[in-house]
């Protein structure tokens, strides 16, 4: 069975990269540090690796000193330009013809799996926008979410001619140091260390007209939409999702063999082996990413201590976590904490 690294439109890629340069990192250095290939970047129909994305989104933050990153990024969206998802979404008659397009069309923006994770629910008054991406073959960084959620409620409000305000908002992501400003941009309150992503509007919003509603364009851009989709590779049925899983689970023991992940999988360390190089990846890259997300969401966490974090990841003692941080981030974990908290 062949594995497929998920992917990425450019278009997602781009406003992170203008939001680093804009808080004064050289284009060149940001390309060359995240290992995105400049051509593939400017291609309308470019594809990054989500393995890229989630550096972007994990590492910036610190990179720039912005512990509200996931609020600015959206002043570099490409309005003027929008990306084939966003004008199925602008064509469509209804806002809520609009939201249901855009879970349709999720994959061209972020591919997570085979099928639609996101889901518009209706439930009497109320409308749920629900993002199960724990179902993915990888689970996004919880910030690139919020920067979606809020290019949402922004874009309905352009689209629709009123302003969108969420009722609630459920987040992965951990407490920011400033809450308040996050309430603020977003407009209601926010539960944050939720279980799963969840966005809550008036169900009456989902009648609103969108201003540049068209059947003709409409008609054309979801034909394109629709081979696109297509073009997608299928995915490995879950393969690199159980896997990490797994090595999520084992990291407290310790750093998990590909022998023992392979048995946790029921197949044999050979044919793993060939799976993950098929997919371009291995056990060794696969332990150093989540490695690396568990280390930044346990050090959001400050009554963890850094020896804690360290053994919950399963490094040795706590230089050896150290060093490996400071790889990821150029930080030391201690810094990267203080950064958190605006110290």
């Amino acid at each position: 069975m062949d594995t497929v690294e998920r992917t990425v439109a450019s278009s997602t890629v781009r406003g992170l990269i203008a939001y680093a340069v804009a808080h004064g990192m050289p284009r060149p250095m940001v390309l060359g540090r995240f290992g995105i290939d400049p051509a593939v970047l400017d291609d309308v129909d470019g594809r990054i690796p989500l393995t890229a994305l989630y550096r972007l989104w994990t590492e910036l933050p610190a990179l720039v000193d912005d512990p509200d990153m996931p609020l600015h990024v959206l002043e570099h969206a490409e309005w003027d330009d929008p990306p084939l998802a966003m004008l199925v979404f602008m064509s469509a008659p209804t806002l809520g013809d609009g939201l249901r397009r855009l879970a349709r069309y999720e994959r061209l923006n972020y591919d997570l799996d085979d099928q639609p994770l996101s889901s518009v629910v209706v439930e009497g008054d109320l409308v749920h926008i629900v993002l199960d991406h724990e179902r993915g073959a990888m689970v996004p960084p919880a910030a690139a979410v919020v920067d979606s959620l809020l290019a949402i409620v922004a874009l309905s409000s352009r689209t629709t001619g009123a302003a969108v305000i969420p009722r609630r908002l459920c987040l992965r992501h951990p407490a920011p140091p400033e809450p308040a400003r996050w309430v603020e941009a977003f407009g209601c309150p926010i539960e944050f260390s939720a279980e799963r992503d969840q966005m809550t509007l008036e169900a009456a919003v989902l009648g609103r007209p969108q201003l540049g509603a068209s059947r003709t364009l409409a008609a054309i851009v979801q034909a394109h939409a629709e081979r696109k989709l297509a073009e997608l590779p299928a995915g490995d049925d879950g393969l690199l999702l159980h896997l990490r899983r797994e090595i999520r689970s084992r990291l407290v023991d310790g750093t998990p063999s590909l022998a023992e992940l392979a048995d946790a999988l029921g197949r044999r360390p050979r044919t793993l082996q060939r799976q993950l190089e098929d997919a371009q990846t291995s056990v060794r890259r696969l332990v150093d990413e989540e490695r690396h997300a568990l280390a930044l969401h346990h050090l959001a966490d400050r009554k963890t201590s850094l020896t804690e974090v360290a053994l919950l990841l399963g490094f040795s003692d706590q230089s050896a976590f150290g060093r490996a941080f400071a790889r990821w981030t150029s930080q030391t974990p201690s810094a990267y904490r203080r950064s958190l908290a605006g110290d």
